[in-house]
């Protein structure tokens, strides 16, 4: 399977990446594409490409690269109407939203290494909720 992100910046196409070293390959990129500097240079594709590998969830989507067709459980939805109502009392989540998708970035690095495509997907589901509850958090 191609992966052209990965290739871009010279990285393994592994779910578990190494932040700093994306960060250093992605600023000599756009330095040496800068429009300032060069009039053949791509630096969309190199933005894009960044931005997708240093987020986890979106990192997880393109490398999985299939169209999600699972579900959310129901003890997540049950759990995501008790996040909202907190959210609505103005009760702090933060932390524990955080713990939640740190767990499934755990949970998705051990799935990538193991190839289970089902739990894949299922913690990818999971882990979309937890960033909408992130999104949420910061608009308040």
């Amino acid at each position: 399977m191609s992966h052209p992100y990965f290739r871009l910046f010279s990285l393994p196409p592994r779910y578990p990446i190494h932040l700093p070293t994306l960060r250093t390959r992605y600023l000599a990129l756009i330095k040496q594409h800068h429009p300032d500097t060069t009039t053949h240079g791509t630096p969309e594709l190199i933005n894009n490409a960044y931005a997708t590998l240093k987020n986890p969830l979106q990192r997880a989507k393109y490398l999985y690269n299939k169209t999600l067709t699972q579900t959310p459980s129901p003890e997540l939805l049950e759990t995501a109407m008790e996040i909202r109502e907190n959210l609505e009392r103005g009760e702090d989540v933060h932390a524990e939203n955080e713990k939640m998708y740190e767990d499934c970035e755990k949970r998705l690095e051990k799935a990538f290494e193991t190839g289970e495509e089902e739990n894949i997907e299922k913690v990818i589901v999971e882990m979309q909720f937890w960033e909408s509850v992130r999104n949420r958090i910061k608009d308040k």
